[in-house]
């Protein structure tokens, strides 16, 4: 999501998914969006792609079978952990890019939006 739309981690952190009332979801991928509480509380909404929703969808499917399910956080951790914070979020990414041999953070993904 950080490369389809640019949004901050703590936006990132803040996506909330209820599967049994889309109403209250800020995720609709039927029209690849994703509503964003931003900076100072405004509310904006990024438009993903196809690419991004497919991958949205298979991660909403592997999430109903966790068992934080309930949680309204749309970023659960790992091994029955709770819902990732925006610090989680940077350090799983930060990993992943050292595992890759790159050095990433989820900033970079703003700078290279915008380019």
């Amino acid at each position: 999501m950080f490369w389809a739309t640019g949004i901050r981690l703590s936006e990132m952190a803040a996506i909330r998914y209820y599967p049994d009332d889309p109403a209250r979801n800020d995720l609709d991928l039927q029209a690849r969006e994703i509503r964003i509480a931003g900076k100072g509380g405004t509310a904006r909404t990024a438009k993903i792609g196809h690419q991004a929703a497919r991958s949205l969808d298979r991660y909403l499917r592997a999430r109903a079978r966790r068992a934080q399910v309930h949680r309204p956080q749309l970023s659960l951790g790992a091994s029955n952990r709770g819902p990732l914070t925006a610090t989680g979020i940077y350090q799983l990414i930060a990993r992943r890019g050292r595992q890759c041999g790159v050095k990433v953070y989820p900033h970079r993904f703003r700078h290279l939006l915008s380019a």
